[in-house]
């Protein structure tokens, strides 16, 4: 939902006439100049990218995103910045639009993200760092946000819990034949 004081970005006019499907060079993209806000200059269009430090730190971009997209992901995200992956078992939290914004917008999220930071525990050290001494992973490094603070601050938004979202469920009620293999 929109927080009082209302969203903390601006609506922009999407880029006309711009393939989704078009090829794009990642290579020469992540490789290429950087903007003012350090991401890469992404091409026109709906784009979405991602920076992570082995500290946890993530700033991700949203460029000329609806809300709907941004929330599409969003329960996936949370699960992640919590450290509780869909690959561990862990069920990730449903999220709807109740914004009512229309637009496409641009801007940044950045918030402390547990699973990058479990992650790079696991990686082996940079060459340009101390190896003595290890990434923790259960403490933010510096003031980082959790990705509800960083919603609500950064974003202007609000994360609340209902009890009353639908949710398709597919129920099985009985077995007929055993499976055989093939």
């Amino acid at each position: 939902m929109v927080d009082k004081g209302g969203p903390k970005f601006k609506e922009v006019t999407p880029t006309p006439n711009v393939d989704p499907n078009a090829p794009v060079d990642m290579r020469a993209m992540l490789n290429g100049p950087r903007g003012a806000d350090g991401f890469p200059n992404l091409p026109p269009g709906p784009q979405m990218t991602t920076q992570s430090s082995r500290g946890g730190q993530t700033r991700t971009k949203y460029q000329e995103r609806t809300m709907a997209q941004f929330v599409s992901n969003l329960g996936f995200i949370i699960g992640s910045s919590q450290g509780k992956s869909v690959t561990d078992g862990f069920l990730q939290p449903r999220v709807v639009d109740k914004t009512g914004l229309t637009g496409k917008y641009t801007f940044i999220l950045e918030y402390y993200n547990a699973g990058m930071a479990n992650l790079a525990v696991l990686l082996p050290p940079r060459a340009d760092s101390d190896a003595s001494s290890p990434p923790v992973a259960s403490e933010p490094q510096g003031d980082l946000p959790n990705i509800f603070t960083a919603i609500q601050k950064q974003l202007g938004l609000r994360l609340d819990k209902v009890a009353d979202v639908p949710l398709d469920v597919i129920v099985v009620d009985s077995v007929d034949k055993l499976p055989t293999a093939h």
